[in-house]
């Protein structure tokens, strides 16, 4: 080619069709606001077991798994029920698996997998196939105690997910919540697909506002267990807690710097609140980002942590604004309604939900960082409200009272495919997701 101009974009656009193809001829295209995309055709078999003992183990994984991709919104899952004649004697031998039987089937992968018991521990694996170029593409085998098989299940829908779309998955993470036990209120954790729930707290006191550490071995919280709302820490490794603040007043409403060294709070200021950063570890020296205005609560950091959006009632009412984290370039980002709350920031820095009151009602709203482009998700639905986003940008959780008391509800970024995520007898708000585990 004589142009060398042409011939660079030439290769630009190769790079871009290059980057978003797979194995299998494509790879998904994701638009988290736009409208919904066609999933990914995967075929899983039954899961095989060594022993009859292990045949409720091998069920239970697949279909931890299955309801984990479905969940996802990345896939169209198939079953036996859609094998092709032969499929299923293809699969018996998994060092030799025979393709050949799925060669026109309309699924573009096919996933095997099996358990067995290793003394006191289950082995799991599963292995992966393209069906359209006949191949195998990739397979994983995992080892734990018998009691950690729904985390073996997610670490595995997570490596599926990857494979087939180059997206992390969110199965492998959990949400913090709040759970009101007749007034006592400890914090508490599940898993994103709505099972395993967890008590980590057992104050038997008031706590409030759970937020996760950037590493998610922590969680900052407030609780009333010495009669001041102080801020506590929460090593979940260890099970085992600190009071990293106990200033006079509010100590509420924390949320951990992107690099983890700082944690921005709602703190007493005269007779007023404002936002103050302190440090992680110490938890000294508040340094407070605005010197006069109403009250303020709630912050949120930008993912770069260079910016905090929050919420602040200087102009008569509640409103979400953002400030550098120096202390410069106040700016109010919403117009719309007169009160709107709890600023949350989407990991990928584009977006910010809040809940917003309209119709005396609280809805959860996104927009850009800037206030515009304003989307509203939930609508005629009871109050909605602390939104908080997964850590792929792609969902959104909050708490709704749409079903007389107050549970966690999940929704995609763009409004669609709303699911409650508890279901206890007992109010439960206030929810966290955690970022990707290591």
């Amino acid at each position: 080619m004589r142009n060398p101009v042409k011939f660079l974009i030439l290769m630009i656009c190769l790079v871009v069709i290059i980057s978003y193809t797979s194995v299998w001829g494509r790879r998904i295209r994701i638009n988290i606001y736009g409208p919904e995309m066609v999933p990914f055709p995967i075929a899983i078999a039954p899961f095989s077991f060594s022993e009859e003992s292990n045949q409720f183990l091998a069920d239970h994984v697949r279909s931890i798994l299955v309801n984990d991709l479905e969940i996802s919104g990345f896939f169209e899952v198939s079953g036996p029920e859609s094998f092709p004649p032969g499929g299923m004697d293809s699969l018996k031998d998994p060092e030799t698996v025979d393709l050949t039987p799925w060669a026109y089937h309309k699924c573009e992968a096919l996933l095997s997998g099996g358990v067995s018991s290793k003394g006191e521990k289950v082995e799991a694996y599963f292995r992966l196939f393209d069906l359209v170029e006949q191949s195998f593409v990739t397979g994983l085998k995992y080892t734990a105690p018998a009691e950690e098989i729904r985390d073996i299940s997610h670490r595995m829908a997570d490596e599926i997910t990857f494979h087939l779309t180059g997206q992390v998955g969110v199965a492998h993470t959990k949400i913090a919540f709040i759970r009101d036990r007749s007034g006592i209120k400890e914090i508490y954790t599940i898993d994103f697909d709505g099972r395993g729930v967890n008590m980590l707290t057992r104050h038997e006191s008031i706590c409030l506002s759970p937020s996760w550490s950037p590493d998610g071995k922590s969680l900052a919280y407030t609780c009333f267990r010495k009669r001041n709302p102080d801020l506590y820490i929460y090593d979940i490794p260890n099970k085992k807690f600190w009071i990293l603040s106990t200033r006079e007043g509010l100590n509420a409403a924390p949320a951990w710097s992107p690099d983890g060294t700082k944690i921005a709070l709602m703190m007493r200021r005269g007779d007023r609140t404002g936002i103050a950063i302190i440090d992680a570890l110490r938890g000294n020296n508040p340094v407070f980002l605005t010197t006069r205005g109403g009250n303020e609560s709630s912050p949120t950091w930008s993912p770069d942590g260079q910016v905090l959006a929050f919420m602040s009632d200087r102009s008569g009412t509640p409103q979400i604004y953002t400030i550098r984290s120096n202390g410069r370039g106040l700016n109010r980002i919403t117009f719309e309604g007169n009160y709107n709350a709890s600023p949350s920031w989407s990991p990928l820095g584009d977006r910010i939900a809040f809940c917003g009151m309209m119709d005396n009602k609280f809805d959860i709203f996104t927009c850009k960082p800037d206030g515009t482009d304003l989307q509203k998700l939930t609508r005629n639905s009871g109050n909605n409200e602390d939104p908080t986003w997964s850590p792929d940008g792609r969902f959104i959780v909050f708490s709704s009272d749409r079903s007389g008391s107050n549970h966690i509800y999940c929704i995609n970024a763009n409004g669609a495919n709303l699911r409650q995520i508890t279901y206890s007898g007992y109010d439960e708000t206030e929810p966290s997701w955690s970022p990707y585990f290591l």
